[in-house]
């Protein structure tokens, strides 16, 4: 079984006196390093997804970390086993995150400005108010979405049916 502190072995299989550690080693260190930093980006991700108010905030938890922990652990795979199929594929897998996360995420968020499913006091610049009805769309602007109430009414007379 191979341990991370493997030492350098002669040519005769005796492990050498002179303290030398092998690539595996240092293989491993970067497989440590990252593994662990897209596991703390995919955190990241899902405690932004439950923490972040509106719509427009979950979006960068749900595509930025995310995305860089996707290209940490396929950096992983193609450092540990250096192929020209792992490599191709590794670029293939980069590439098409990289591309879809923003696309979809841009999606998303069209979707919740068009119906006002977010906080707009905490846009500084909003490019899009006003613009609907120059787009051919029959959606209203968000400031004309009514507020939800917090709680719908109920009824107190519990004797009318």
């Amino acid at each position: 079984m191979r341990t991370l502190y493997t030492m350098v072995e002669d040519g005769f299989g005796n492990p050498s006196t002179t303290g030398e550690l092998t690539g595996d080693f240092w293989r491993d260190l970067v497989t440590l390093v990252l593994v662990l930093g897209a596991a703390i980006m995919c955190l990241a991700a899902g405690v932004g997804l439950l923490k972040f108010p509106d719509v427009l905030a979950r979006l960068h938890a749900a595509t930025k970390p995310q995305v860089l922990g996707v290209i940490l652990v396929v950096a992983d795979v193609v450092f540990s086993t250096p192929t020209v199929g792992t490599i191709t594929m590794g670029f293939s897998i980069i590439f098409f995150q990289a591309l879809t996360a923003p696309i979809s995420a841009h999606m998303v968020g069209r979707a919740a400005y068009r119906t006002g499913k977010f906080t707009s006091d905490v846009l500084i610049r909003d490019e899009l108010r006003g613009r609907n009805h120059l787009l051919g769309l029959d959606y209203p602007d968000p400031e004309d979405y009514s507020e939800p109430t917090a709680e719908p009414a109920i009824d107190e007379d519990p004797t009318r049916a």
